[in-house]
């Protein structure tokens, strides 16, 4: 499951992780994450990724704007590489600060991911974002 919790001093930014409910580590597992253009346009010059915590841009993190919205994808090893970043059973991994244009108080939004592959159970959710 992946969860985000607001920052309480920077308006529009909020900790993005994942949370593993299982008995097993989930390892070589990837995110995909929807950010509509409606709710951030595709031309919007500031980064939605903010301090990344776990990972690397470009090694294991990747934006892409097409279509009707931006997708950040995290991807938890790379082909080949293990066991990569995992996420303790029935714990939590910190991944990176979500940062989105202040929209004024309070933020909510839903946002549409995916987990897939690797250990993890494969999931489609919705992302809640509210401060």
């Amino acid at each position: 499951m992946l969860v985000a919790n607001p920052d309480a001093e920077r308006l529009g930014t909020f900790r993005l992780a994942v949370v593993n409910d299982g008995d097993v580590v989930a390892s070589d597992f990837r995110i995909r994450l929807l950010i509509p253009h409606g709710i951030v346009p595709a031309g919007h010059q500031d980064r939605l990724l903010g301090r990344i915590l776990s990972g690397e841009p470009g090694r294991n993190w990747f934006v892409d704007s097409s279509g009707p919205a931006t997708a950040i994808t995290f991807r938890a090893a790379m082909k080949g590489e293990r066991p990569g970043i995992v996420c303790p059973a029935r714990g939590r991994l910190d991944l990176a600060e979500l940062r989105f244009p202040p929209q004024g108080a309070p933020y909510d939004v839903v946002l549409d991911y995916q987990i897939s592959g690797g250990s993890a159970a494969p999931a489609l959710g919705e992302l809640a974002l509210r401060s």
